[in-house]
């Protein structure tokens, strides 16, 4: 790790107290950015302070990388259908 590089650990409940979120990411100074989310379940009815764990942490890895720093083999393909998946009467599709 550069001198410039920072790193942070944040910690939040989500989903209304439903899963405690941590999140460990470090920012280099080259525009990288890699980390780990950690989504853990747990049982409201102990409260914040005391929560219980009820099923597995889920974890999701991060690796963003500048747009300089990316590969692009050929140009971009051109979108050629609607923006919706499914049809919505109350929107009309459009193509981007």
């Amino acid at each position: 790790m550069n001198a410039g590089d920072t790193a942070r650990t944040e910690r939040a409940l989500g989903l209304a107290g439903l899963v405690r979120y941590s999140a460990d990411v470090r920012v280099y100074d080259s525009g990288k950015i890699m980390g780990v989310i950690v989504a853990q379940p747990i049982d409201p009815k102990y409260g914040p302070g005391q929560a219980r764990p009820v099923d597995d942490p889920i974890g999701l890895e991060i690796d963003i990388k500048p747009p300089d720093r990316v590969p692009l083999f050929g140009p971009a393909t051109a979108p050629n259908g609607p923006s919706l998946a499914s049809p919505c009467p109350a929107w009309r599709p459009s193509l981007p």
